[in-house]
């Protein structure tokens, strides 16, 4: 079960499309970096700085949901190619 904060983010269009923009936008900043999502909730900023090129992304939450990111991911690998070619997520319940 999504927590409130995850689902309002979800449901905010404007805001996770301005996260996703920033960040393909600014695809030089994570390029070929090691990204650390700490509060990962769903995962979503996690995927998007793997599409923008982050070589390993490690996602952490201590919340339930983090069991419901790894199958978003697990559906986004099998679905898109690994999302970026050899980017992939790492994602920890701690």
């Amino acid at each position: 079960m999504c927590h409130v904060v995850d689902t309002d983010m979800i449901q905010d269009k404007v805001r996770t499309e301005s996260y996703r923009d920033v960040m393909y936008n600014n695809a030089d900043v994570f390029r070929d970096k090691v990204v650390l999502d700490v509060g990962c909730g769903t995962g979503i900023l996690s995927m998007f700085a793997a599409r923008a090129g982050a070589r390993h992304v490690y996602a952490v939450d201590m919340a339930e949901i983090i069991y419901q990111a790894m199958d978003i991911a697990r559906y986004a690998f099998q679905q898109f190619n690994n999302i970026a070619g050899t980017n992939f997520i790492k994602l920890f319940q701690k």
